[in-house]
């Protein structure tokens, strides 16, 4: 551990001239990305850049990647980053003559790889 340094109780990374603290519980983790993140919704490299300046804790930019995956927020106005996607589910209608259905739609959303920004529910 030469490159951590215990200071007032808290253990910092020392990289050079650097000092950043080092974060081992996993629900301050989560405080922190979702501090940082909820700070604007900017992106993985400027959230990256954020969290780099003060904080280390080992996968961090796994953790970070996985957290903004899940931001709905991002996932509705963002076209350039990758978000979980569900698979998209079909169904029979099981109709009679003269039975009504409904249509909604949906958008406008970030923008598909094939450029639609709405869809039918």
């Amino acid at each position: 551990m030469n490159n951590f340094r215990k200071i007032d109780g808290r253990w910092f990374k020392i990289e050079g001239e650097k000092q950043r603290l080092y974060i081992r519980d996993h629900t301050e983790q989560s405080e922190i990305l979702k501090k940082i993140h909820d700070n604007g919704h900017l992106g993985i490299f400027k959230n990256q850049e954020e969290l780099r300046k003060r904080f280390w804790w080992p996968n961090w930019k796994i953790d970070l990647r996985d957290f903004l995956r899940k931001c709905v927020r991002c996932a509705m106005y963002k076209d350039d980053a990758e978000y979980t996607r569900l698979p998209m589910l079909t169904s029979e209608p099981d109709l009679d003559n003269w039975q009504r259905i409904g249509l909604d739609i949906c958008g406008p959303l970030g923008k598909s790889s094939d450029g639609n920004r709405y869809f039918v529910l």
